[in-house]
């Protein structure tokens, strides 16, 4: 696979991170937390990690029908979603990509129609996730810039995907160039994807789809927290929910593999300063909630296209008359 060497290099990065955490932590306490740690609590952490993953499963299902990809099995659909998660540790998540690539290999749908998905996945994921940090902003006073920055931003690419006279310019401009002039009705298909996905009705499905799948993952963070004897209450929901909201969106934004060491650095540093925790616990949690969720999201993803590609062999399999179809809703 073409990310082969992306993808070793940010898990070899990924394994610096960690290592840097410990000694943060200071290693010998951070096992004897480890010790003491109910390590039962991490069943429900992970079966709420895999609830996230099921509802932008779906969310991702949605999409493809939006498209007209619609006769994809169930089956192969949740092998392809998953088998982005193995790329969740290219730069900005830039190798998802693949997903559309299997689709295109296996089914036979063009990837003029399917490569403006994982934009939409990463952007109604992106407003779900300021939404949740929305409350931990006006409760703490923390990371206002930050998200002001962030909903600025997603304004500003909602805006330029939506817009029609922008679209109309792109395409003029398209079959002018020498060699995009040739292909001007695929550039055509797929900012025609990219306006359905991001059609108010679509956006407002998926954001919604979204803040109940990363809600998820801040109660799973919540349990994580819990099992450090921390007395469970709304507060302390409310703190997970900001600093896991918060985190991912800052290790996001930095385009860095995974949002590895921005991701850490945030929580680890809410946790101590907001939160109240000492440096190993703090770490500790993090740790914990990062190998639950990236981590086990990469090695299912890993797993999912490892198995596909041995299942694979062969041309692509046409879906009916997918590739030749107009993109609509009908």
């Amino acid at each position: 696979m073409r990310y082969t060497r992306a993808f070793v290099l940010s898990a070899a990065f990924g394994v610096l991170v960690l290592t840097a955490l410990a000694f943060y932590g200071d290693a010998p306490r951070l096992w004897e937390t480890a010790q003491r740690y109910p390590l039962p609590l991490l069943v429900p952490v992970l079966l709420l990690t895999s609830a996230n993953y099921a509802l932008r499963w779906l969310k991702w299902r949605y999409y493809l029908h939006l498209v007209g990809a619609r006769q994809v099995r169930p089956s192969d659909s949740l092998l392809i979603f998953l088998s982005g998660f193995a790329m969740g540790l290219t730069p900005g998540k830039i190798g998802e990509i693949v997903k559309p690539y299997l689709l295109r290999d296996r089914y036979g749908v063009p990837l003029s129609r399917t490569t403006p998905i994982p934009l939409a996945e990463r952007l109604s994921d992106g407003i779900a996730l300021i939404v949740l940090a929305s409350a931990g902003v006006l409760a703490y006073g923390t990371g206002l810039a930050g998200i002001v920055g962030l909903v600025m931003g997603a304004a500003a690419a909602l805006a330029v995907l939506r817009s029609a006279r922008l679209t109309h310019a792109v395409v003029q401009l398209s079959s002018r160039l020498p060699l995009v002039g040739k292909r001007v009705d695929t550039v055509r298909t797929l900012l025609a994807s990219a306006a359905i996905l991001l059609d108010w009705h679509a956006l407002a499905f998926a954001v919604g789809l979204g803040v109940i799948s990363w809600g998820c993952e801040a109660l799973a963070f919540f349990l994580v927290l819990s099992g450090l004897e921390i007395p469970p209450s709304p507060a302390l929901l409310l703190q997970a929910t900001f600093a896991l909201a918060s985190a991912t969106l800052f290790g996001s934004a930095s385009l860095m593999p995974g949002g590895l060491g921005v991701a850490e650095a945030s929580l680890t540093g809410f946790l101590e300063l907001v939160v109240g925790l000492g440096r190993t616990p703090a770490v500790y949690a993090t740790l914990v909630i990062r190998l639950c969720t990236l981590w086990f999201g990469v090695a299912l993803g890993t797993a999912a296209l490892l198995w596909l590609l041995a299942r694979q062999g062969g041309a692509a399999v046409p879906v009916g008359q997918t590739a030749a179809e107009p993109v609509g809703r009908g």
